[in-house]
């Protein structure tokens, strides 16, 4: 297991510690919270990362809410 800390923005909901399986990805993340893949962006500091990114041991990621719309 990995332990990693979430954080979501602009909806500040999600603020948290998370226990995963080693190798997962951002997209297991997304799926450990319930959450939909196509409304998230996550990023690791500064960088987006691709769902598919391996997330490590001790990462602070940030969920970003996809706004769309006309």
């Amino acid at each position: 297991m990995i332990r990693v800390k979430v954080k979501s923005a602009p909806r500040g909901g999600i603020d948290r510690t998370l226990d995963l399986p080693e190798g997962s990805n951002g997209l297991d993340l997304l799926r450990s919270l319930g959450l939909n893949p196509n409304h998230w962006i996550i990023s690791r500091g500064e960088n987006v990362i691709p769902d598919d990114e391996q997330i490590n041991e001790g990462d602070t990621l940030m969920l970003i809410s996809v706004v769309s719309g006309g």
